[in-house]
């Protein structure tokens, strides 16, 4: 149920994101922003540095959702209470692109959990074997040399790979309209 709480404690609650909207009601808007910002967090533990990647979106979230909060709660009693509570991230808007009943979709969307999946064994079982069992300090080294860089490797192929779709994809629909626009002056 929504209520507009204490604007201190708002304020206070805010510097967790989503806990400021929660405590005025906001629960599935609450929600979007707990579940980005620590979903960014778990994230950050299979990237080795999450200060080029993770931490800059971590940032985002956080002062999103803070001046959100802020700007939700700090307006007159009447424009509060007609405020509705959504999710912060379109759940309707992502039902509508049919993302997953895509066969295509689904498959790279698998693949990427299964290769998540595999990493996390590699990292948080055999290596770690490794380490304690390897006293040689060159395989030692070519190891942590790999297990360091694998999650670099893996998301700049994912990056290049999502930037070569984007290019083949308005490529397509480039020629596409080319066509419509011939057969349209026929």
């Amino acid at each position: 149920m929504i209520k507009q709480r204490s604007k201190f404690l708002t304020v206070v609650c805010a510097c967790l994101p989503g806990a400021g909207h929660m405590l005025n009601g906001f629960m599935k808007r609450g929600f979007s922003f707990m579940a980005a910002f620590f979903g960014l967090i778990a994230l950050s533990w299979f990237v080795y540095n999450p200060d080029n990647l993770v931490l800059p979106l971590m940032a985002l979230v956080w002062f999103y959702s803070f001046f959100d909060c802020i700007n939700k709660t700090f307006v007159s009693e009447e424009e509060f209470y007609l405020q509705e509570d959504e999710y912060a991230f379109c759940a309707e808007e992502f039902k509508s692109l049919h993302f997953f009943e895509s066969r295509r979709w689904r498959l790279i969307v698998g693949v990427a959990l299964i290769l998540i999946g595999v990493y996390a064994i590699w990292n948080g079982l055999i290596c770690e074997f490794l380490y304690q069992h390897v006293r040689n300090e060159m395989v030692y080294e070519v190891i942590y040399g790999i297990n360091r860089r694998l999650p670099k490797l893996a998301f700049s192929i994912l990056i290049i790979w999502g930037g070569c779709y984007l290019i083949r994809g308005r490529k397509k629909d480039l020629d596409e309209e080319e066509e419509y626009e011939t057969d349209g002056e026929e």
